[in-house]
């Protein structure tokens, strides 16, 4: 159902809008009904004659009355026709204006996001308040970009691992920290018991099953994706809470897109995407791809936020 606010966001009630919508999809559904396909059980005078003399043989109608009924019959049949091809055509046109419009916002979205990080990462020599700063935007961005997709109220979040795995052995032994949250979550979610648990990966599904398919180098996405986290058994988290306020999950590793050995590069922690709706996320098209791409963005600048919290020991 659309409702009457998604059509103002999109511009419906624009008079160019209007104007474009009377002349394709009314326009259109006229040329669509009048086609010949739709007419060929109709045939030829001869046939409409016929049909005629066999409504005459059955109802004592004079010709003129047997036209009209026979008229009468095709105006009922083209509105028919008329009704089904409108509708199809209407939906099909706002379904692409509500398509392009998402899309439009969301491609200027990732190009703020990915200007202010090139930006940061122009820079000479910066700073662990330059790295926050940047970060701090991008999941502010990132956020705005996956509630006008889902249509719900999501959290972004970007974990960091405390230790490299080399210096701990295992990959599964780090502890990760969160260094960044969209604006709106932050009191919600870095509560004081938060701060100060512990967050092993083995203690959470998601970072668990994520650092699983990046140590298999697995032709797959190194993603965890859960549509309904509430339904999932022995679900996992070291936030603290009792029940997760999220019904929707994505997770994914920041390391590069493309990489040789594992052991060639930084584990750059976890960008994490969270919904307050089930099946928020679509797993078949696009938003796997689009979040890899994102973490991606942003494997550099962790790189370099890793180097200065190292200096500074």
């Amino acid at each position: 159902m659309i409702t009457a606010w998604r059509f103002h966001r999109i511009g419906f009630r624009d008079c160019n809008v209007h104007t474009f919508f009377i002349m394709s999809i009314f326009g259109k559904s006229f040329q669509d009904t009048i086609k010949r396909k739709n007419w060929y059980w109709i045939g030829s005078v001869p046939g409409i004659l016929t049909a005629i003399s066999c409504l005459q043989s059955f109802v004592e109608l004079k010709w003129w009355q047997n036209l009209l009924v026979l008229g009468c019959t095709f105006v009922v049949i083209f509105i028919l026709f008329y009704g089904y091809y409108f509708l199809r055509n209407a939906y099909g046109w706002i379904h692409n204006v509500m398509v392009e419009s998402i899309w439009g916002e969301i491609i200027k979205v990732l190009a703020e996001v990915y200007a202010k990080i090139h930006e940061i990462e122009r820079k000479e020599s910066i700073t662990e308040r330059d790295v926050a700063d940047v970060l701090s935007t991008f999941c502010n961005k990132v956020k705005q970009l996956f509630d006008k997709k889902t249509d719900s109220d999501c959290c972004v979040s970007i974990k960091v691992p405390i230790s490299h795995y080399s210096v701990s052995g295992e990959w599964e032994s780090i502890q990760v920290k969160n260094v960044s949250r969209d604006q709106k979550h932050i009191s919600e979610r870095d509560t004081p018991d938060y701060k100060s648990a512990n967050h092993n990966i083995v203690g959470n599904t998601a970072y668990s099953y994520v650092i699983s398919m990046v140590l298999k180098e697995s032709s797959k996405p190194r993603v965890y994706l859960e549509n309904d986290v509430q339904s999932v058994a022995n679900y996992l988290t070291s936030s603290g809470r009792i029940e997760v306020p999220y019904q929707s999950e994505l997770v994914v590793p920041i390391i590069p897109s493309c990489y040789g050995k594992i052991d060639e590069i930084y584990f750059g922690g976890f960008l994490c995407i969270d919904s307050d709706k089930k099946n928020a996320f679509d797993p078949d098209h696009y938003d796997i791809p689009m979040t890899i791409g994102l973490a991606d963005g942003l494997y550099t600048i962790m790189h370099k936020l890793i180097d200065i919290n190292k200096n500074k020991q």
